[in-house]
C-alpha cells in the first residue's frame, strides 16, 4: 500500500495516485474509488484525530450499499503502522460487521496483515 518514495514525501496526491493504478491493477473500476474530501471535518487525517467509530462506519455502509460490494479490503487492528486513522477503519468494518444479525451486505473483507521485516513471504492472486 505504501512506498518507500511515497511515505518520506507525505504529498496525499500521490497516496491517490498511488491508489488509483493499485485499484486499476486490481480490476476494480475507478468509479468505485471514493476519497474523503479534505473538508470533511469529522475524518480529519493525523495522529492527532481521533474519528467516531460509528459515524465512520456509517459512513462507509452508505458506499458498500450504494455500490453493492462483495469484497472489502481493509487495514489489520493495528492499522498496519499504528495510524489511528487506519485502526478506526479496522474498527468501523468490525462494527459493520457485528451490527447486523442478517447482514444486508453479502460481504467478505479481509485485512492487510503486517508481515515482520525478513519473514519470507509468498502471495498468491487467484
Amino acid at each position: 500500500m505504501f512506498f518507500g518514495p511515497t511515505i518520506q514525501n507525505v504529498n496525499p496526491k500521490n497516496l491517490q495516485e498511488e491508489l488509483k493504478k493499485a485499484i486499476c491493477q486490481l480490476g476494480i473500476p475507478s468509479e468505485h474509488l471514493y476519497f474523503v474530501d479534505k473538508e470533511e471535518k469529522n475524518f480529519q487525517d493525523g495522529f492527532m484525530h481521533k474519528w467516531d467509530i460509528k459515524l465512520l462506519s456509517q459512513s462507509i455502509c452508505q458506499y458498500l450499499q450504494r455500490l453493492n460490494c462483495q469484497i472489502l479490503i481493509t487495514f489489520d487492528n493495528y492499522g498496519v503502522s499504528g495510524h489511528p486513522n487506519h485502526i478506526a477503519c479496522y474498527q468501523a468494518v468490525e462494527r459493520i460487521m457485528d451490527q447486523w444479525s442478517q447482514p444486508i451486505l453479502r460481504l467478505k473483507y479481509f485485512y492487510w496483515r503486517v508481515f515482520p521485516f525478513g519473514e519470507n513471504i509468498s502471495l498468491l492472486w487467484i
